[in-house]
């Protein structure tokens, strides 16, 4: 059995936020991730973030490692998958072959999210990738796909996605979209605009075709029934979305919300991000798919939080706190999010639609 003051379970922007609050104490810290690298989805961004003044992803997850690593306590495990988690507070995890038990006096749950999965005819066909998978691919691993695409999906991902794939010298035939209009921002959409990519509103994938893969897609319009035949296809982006990765937390036993605007089932947190069981806390997607600042800001109060729950107190905790409850308040009325009385998340009436 290993003991640890404080396990994070995920190294994503939220995971490792909460980490350079905890750094600052004399806690042991384990932070472990199933990745051979930390970061999660925003390592994947190569493009410039303006909630994060105009840095890129990846820049941002390497300044926060680097400060990490300086810290004697911040324990740091890779390649290793939390298999679960039980009432007593046990956390069993898998690396390579070996089965590991640790027992924390607290954990802090930031496992993020996974693409959603369409059903379409074929859809298991070899060149059917989720879009966190063409991510990956390219910007961890620096392996493009094949050379003609179609992206199912007009978020800000499947656009980013388009103009990455366009600036890696392969062709994007077209984006479709279920919806009557492109879901993303207009800045990403004025880009695919100025590509020249093709969009298909109101229009599903039907069917994938191909023999051993994918060659060609059936759309389908969602009203008319409508049929438009894409060939010459060597790869299909699937980009519907993300749900939280809750399981982890449905193991624990903690009280869960169904929130359909926050992707699914996700925790029900007090304002330190501390769920209905007080020595276990959530960050990050885990608790609902939001912004990249969000997951930062509660990855901060969650670290805070932690610290209170451990006995700590002192007023440079209690101003942190108050200034990233304050900063994560105001950047949730811009998205039209609040918390009611209740401490649950809801969302506002008005245009914004996350």
């Amino acid at each position: 059995m290993i003991n640890k003051d404080v396990i994070i379970v995920g190294g994503g922007i939220s995971g490792l936020s909460a980490a350079k609050i905890l750094s600052q104490y004399n806690l042991s810290v384990t932070i472990i991730d199933r990745n051979d690298y930390l970061g999660g989805q925003l390592k994947k961004q190569t493009h410039k973030l303006k909630s994060f003044d105009n840095q890129r992803g990846f820049e941002i997850i390497h300044t926060l490692i680097k400060l990490l690593k300086e810290h004697r306590n911040i324990e740091i495990i890779l390649n290793t998958t939390s298999s679960a988690i039980y009432e007593d507070l046990i956390l069993t995890a898998i690396n390579k072959n070996n089965y590991l038990k640790y027992k924390a006096k607290t954990y802090l749950i930031a496992t993020g999210s996974i693409d959603k999965h369409i059903a379409f005819e074929n859809n298991d066909l070899p060149g059917i990738f989720p879009s966190s998978v063409i991510q990956t691919l390219m910007h961890v691993y620096g392996i493009v796909p094949e050379k003609e695409l179609l992206i199912f999906g007009s978020g800000n991902v499947a656009l980013i996605i388009a103009s990455y794939l366009i600036e890696a010298g392969l062709k994007v035939k077209a984006i479709v979209e279920e919806s009557d209009h492109v879901l993303g921002d207009d800045m990403y959409l004025n880009k695919i605009h100025d590509l020249g990519i093709q969009l298909y509103l109101n229009y599903k994938i039907d069917k994938a075709i191909g023999e051993t893969a994918v060659e060609a897609v059936k759309i389908k319009h969602v009203k008319n029934k409508s049929e438009v035949i894409i060939e010459n296809i060597q790869t299909l982006c699937v980009a519907s979305g993300l749900s939280p990765l809750t399981q982890l937390l449905n193991m624990s036993g903690v009280k869960m919300s169904y929130k359909t605007y926050l992707g699914g089932f996700v925790p029900v947190l007090n304002e330190f991000n501390q769920t209905s069981n007080p020595n276990i806390f959530a960050c990050g997607d885990v608790t609902g798919i939001e912004d990249a600042n969000i997951s930062m800001y509660e990855g901060y109060l969650a670290g805070l939080g932690i610290l209170k729950h451990l006995g700590y107190q002192n007023d440079e905790i209690d101003e942190q706190l108050n200034l990233y409850q304050e900063k994560l308040h105001n950047l949730k009325e811009i998205m039209h999010i609040h918390y009611d009385t209740n401490n649950q998340k809801t969302l506002k009436v008005g245009p914004y639609v996350l």
